[in-house]
């Protein structure tokens, strides 16, 4: 599990087409509802139009379990033929109660009342209902809408003001990157539970704009849960980005919450009446939405920012010389070369006084001929031992 959401939170792109896609398809299906007549939402029993059969009868019969139950299976079995939608059970004002079945609109109950009355008539002539009376009859009912535009439009505002504040908080508690991702993710946690909600097509009331401000809020805390995770890793020396933020998965303690809150909304729609079992099946989405966005988009948002942060030089820190271009490098190379060459020193030339061609073959081919050779190897051996002295100082005068 974790090394799944470890390799998901790194794929914001991913995550980013996969919320847009739920929403376009929301978008889609609350459309063609709407041009259908269906309604973006899809409304409870009691908020669409309908026909009804109303039972009344005095308040004993109803208090009691037994006469009750006997009741509603006679009135069963006569509207056996009829499909009911939807069945309540009120108090009314006085000694009377009744119990109301609904029906979709269109639907022809002239007959089931007729049949209804005359097994009703000969329920009051037995001696457990000997002295009581039922009245039969029959309505329409109109639902011009679920909730009221106005209604709605400050239902909108509300949220957008929620996801700022978050962002505020946030913002002023950590950072400018973390209050950005707390805002974000607040926003996308009331869009998806909306989104979610149209497109499973649940049944809903008016209190559908508290499942969305309950995701919202939901988000809100599960997000702070997450970035507090998150300070807590950032301390952590050596770790690079995407290691900070895998590290700080928060993942046992929204998990945890989850799993409490559910079990916590199971019992209440079990033991509750239809109104608040709708509201609570529809705050189990908002819970598992809230949940979701706050455990994998929270870290992914905040993962971008990181690195960005990250990638930023420290002031006062040494960041190294700079690169020197390979043109530079040559041109200092070429000229070090240029140095190490000694420079070449000519030997001066004697003057050599003009003769005549005939006197200077003349004289050189006498002394040839007189050299002796013991002069021969003298100038041999003076070559031979010249003193390291003077090569020393020929070295000296080349290098100068």
């Amino acid at each position: 599990m974790t090394n799944f959401l470890a390799k998901v939170v790194k794929k914001l792109n991913v995550l980013t087409l996969l919320a847009a896609a739920i929403l376009m398809i929301s978008i889609a299906v609350g459309t063609i509802c709407g041009v259908s007549g269906f309604g973006v939402f899809h409304k409870d029993a009691l908020l669409e139009n309908s026909n009804t059969l109303t039972v009344s009868m005095e308040q004993f019969v109803f208090d009691s379990e037994d006469l009750l139950k006997e009741v509603e299976e006679t009135c069963e079995t006569a509207l056996k033929g009829v499909s009911i939608s939807y069945e309540m059970k009120g108090d009314m004002s006085g000694n009377s109660c009744e119990l109301v079945y609904l029906f979709n609109e269109g639907v022809d109950l002239t007959d089931a009342k007729a049949a209804l009355e005359t097994a009703l008539d000969d329920l009051e002539g037995t001696d457990t209902f000997k002295g009581f009376s039922f009245v039969v009859a029959t309505n329409s009912e109109m639902a011009t809408g679920i909730l009221a535009k106005d209604y709605v439009l400050r239902g909108v505002i509300a949220g957008v003001v929620l996801a700022v504040l978050v962002f505020a908080y946030a913002t002023l508690r950590t950072n400018l990157f973390k209050g950005v991702a707390a805002g974000a993710a607040t926003a996308l946690g009331m869009l998806l539970t909306t989104a979610v909600i149209i497109i499973t097509r649940l049944p809903v009331t008016a209190s559908v704009i508290y499942v969305i401000a309950v995701s919202g809020l939901l988000t809100a805390v599960l997000a702070m849960v997450a970035l507090n995770k998150i300070d807590e890793t950032e301390k952590t020396e050596g770790l690079t980005a995407e290691e900070v933020v895998v590290n700080a998965l928060a993942t046992k303690e929204i998990l945890t919450f989850a799993v409490l809150a559910a079990a916590a909304l199971v019992v209440v729609g079990a033991v509750a009446t239809a109104g608040v079992r709708w509201f609570a099946i529809l705050a189990l989405i908002a819970l598992v939405v809230s949940a979701g966005v706050a455990l994998v988009y929270v870290p992914a948002i905040y993962l971008p920012f990181k690195k960005k942060v990250d990638a930023k030089p420290v002031e006062g820190a040494y960041v190294g010389a700079e690169k020197t271009s390979t043109k530079i490098k040559k041109i200092f190379t070429k000229k070090k070369e240029e140095k190490k060459v000694a420079p070449v020193v000519e030997a001066p030339v004697e003057e050599v006084e003009e003769t005549p061609a005939e006197e200077e073959v003349e004289e050189t081919t006498e002394e040839t001929e007189e050299a002796p050779a013991e002069e021969v190897e003298e100038a041999t051996e003076e070559t031979e031992e010249a003193p390291a002295e003077e090569v020393e100082e020929t070295a000296e005068e080349v290098q100068d």
